[in-house]
């Protein structure tokens, strides 16, 4: 693995490490979440919830799709199902 890629890899596990964005991601791995569903579960502002998930969506990790009113996030890429797990087993979870 060259250095490039080293970093890209340095730079996703960043931005994931973030217990707020982990529990965030763990409530997407299944189905595409709301805003103000994440709010009422994470029992946190929408602000703070709203700049995680802008996080999350500049590294296309998440992506938001609008649904009349209301913005929906699911995850772009099956692979971070993958690596949630993996991360789950590691931590005999």
């Amino acid at each position: 693995m060259n250095k490039t890629r080293c970093i890209k890899c340095s730079e996703l596990l960043k931005v994931i490490a973030h217990p707020i964005r982990l529990q965030l991601l763990c409530l997407m791995m299944n189905e595409q979440k709301n805003v103000s569903s994440l709010c009422k579960k994470l029992k946190l502002h929408q602000a703070v919830i709203s700049h995680h998930l802008s996080l999350l969506r500049n590294k296309n990790i998440v992506k938001a799709q609008r649904k009349g009113t209301m913005v929906h996030y699911k995850l772009v890429d099956p692979t971070i199902s993958a690596i949630m797990n993996a991360l789950y087993r590691q931590a005999g979870l």
